[in-house]
């Protein structure tokens, strides 16, 4: 049996000082107790609850330090509350068969308080699959069922029960993989599902994969999978309202479907006590249906879903590297996503996507006394609307471990050169009691440090 229980409090900041808190006052409560019980020598139970509890407070700091209410400046009050029940019942024997028995339960509310805007809402997911896996030869079949209910029943007192967000979802579904070692070097990998949901009927969901190892140092693996996505009205766009003026989804919308492939490629090369590691990986994906909110009802403060006519793409590469000497370890990591989407009747790159992204991270390392780094990461340009673009930016941390005999202490600093979106230009406009805020492109809270003490006893 294990048991972890955590509670984090922090308190508001208004880091720009423009009046609006940066970071938002929470406190978070988490109880997560675990039971593993081996019934016999080849079945294993387990249990695990997790119980969350979250508050949060944020908008104007005056009336947050001086005010519960919403007398005299902008406030937004989160209250959130998680219970989630994890199960799991496996039975292994010895020929390497194994049957297993997976049940989740989710219970999510959510309470949202802005002036003159209340929502409250309660969402309850069910999960259950039973899956059978048995080898054979060079195969390797893995076949099951499973059902997920989703349900959702809104107890906003303030909004339109016209509109109502309610919503009952039920989507049994089946599968079948084979994993085939077709030579020493050769292996593919195919699979088919089929899932039936209540309101929007059969999705059939093929997926194939073949992995070839050229050598112990250089393998690649082609992947093609289809999926789909149902449509919610819990979007960014509809947390940025409140919900306020969010319309259920229409009957003629209809889910996303999508399909993508990827290519990868793994080489490694060691000679003494010098290691690299290369994994480049070329994707692209397709999204047909694509759900995005209608233009001319947002301008009256109106949320309405629709299908656009047109599909979106994503498509690029990233790159993984890994230089090792010794106690000295490099590790880069570059990605280029060109994800194209909808802008009145042409396609351009999403908003809030940057195309390049760099993450950079150098340690070095000397067993059972310290352990120290350096990290910087890139972010390339971005769009906030179709003809305004960020500016490119790096934001560095350091980080240092230093072994005891019993205990470690850990620090870091992230952002070190304070690198914030408010001071390219102002987060927040409009009045104290009507801000209107921009969207976030780069961080808010400037440079943070953590002090860490792990103690052994």
């Amino acid at each position: 049996m294990t048991c972890l229980v955590s509670r984090s409090r922090q308190r508001a900041f208004d880091v720009d000082k423009d009046g609006f808190t940066d970071i938002p006052e929470f406190t978070v409560t988490t109880l997560n107790p675990k039971i593993f019980y081996f019934m016999n020598a080849g079945t294993l139970l387990s249990f695990g609850l997790t119980a969350t509890v979250d508050t949060r407070r944020g908008g104007d700091i005056n009336t947050l330090e001086h005010n519960s209410g919403f007398s005299s400046g902008f406030l937004e009050k989160n209250k959130t509350r998680r219970y989630l029940s994890n199960l799991e019942v496996s039975r292994r024997w010895l020929n390497g068969d194994r049957l297993v028995f997976k049940n989740s339960i989710n219970r999510f509310s959510r309470k949202i308080y802005v002036p003159d805007i209340e929502f409250d809402g309660r969402q309850l997911s069910v999960f259950n699959e039973i899956s059978f896996l048995a080898k054979r030869g060079s195969h390797t079949f893995v076949s099951g069922m499973n059902l997920s209910t989703d349900s959702f029943i809104e107890d906003s007192p303030v909004r339109p029960t016209e509109y109502s967000l309610d919503y009952s979802l039920s989507t049994p579904g089946i599968f079948l993989q084979d994993s085939w070692q077709l030579t020493p070097g050769v292996s593919l990998n195919g699979s088919i599902r089929t899932d039936y949901n209540n309101n929007y009927g059969v999705f059939l969901l093929p997926h194939f994969s073949v992995l070839y190892n050229y050598s112990d140092r250089l393998s690649g693996r082609f992947s093609y999978g289809e999926g789909y996505k149902l449509p919610t009205v819990f979007t960014s766009e509809a947390e940025s309202m409140a919900f306020k003026g969010v319309r259920p989804v229409s009957e003629t919308v209809v889910p996303e479907t999508s399909y993508g492939m990827n290519w990868d490629i793994n080489y490694k090369f060691f000679m003494g006590q010098f290691l690299l590691t290369l994994n480049p990986v070329v994707y692209y994906t397709k999204i047909n249906h694509y759900i995005s909110s209608r233009q001319d009802s947002l301008s009256e403060g109106i949320l309405i879903y629709e299908n656009t006519p047109a599909s979106v793409t994503s498509r690029g590469f990233e790159t993984n590297l890994k230089i090792s000497l010794d106690e000295l370890v490099l590790f880069v990591d570059y990605t280029y996503t060109r994800i194209y989407g909808i802008a009145g009747k042409s396609h351009r790159q999403l908003d809030l996507t940057p195309r390049q992204k760099l993450n950079l991270t150098l340690t070095f390392e000397e067993e059972t006394k310290w352990r120290t780094g350096l990290e910087a990461f890139y972010t390339g340009k971005q769009f906030v609307s179709p003809n305004d673009e960020t500016p490119d930016y790096w934001t560095v941390g350091i980080m240092g471990q230093r072994i005891f005999q019993k205990f470690i202490l850990i620090g870091n600093v992230e952002n070190v050169f304070d690198i914030r979106q408010s001071r390219y230009e102002s987060v927040v406009g409009g009045t104290v009691a009507n801000p209107v805020f921009k969207p976030i492109w780069a961080p808010l809270e400037g440079v943070v440090a953590n002090i860490a003490l792990e103690i052994t006893i």
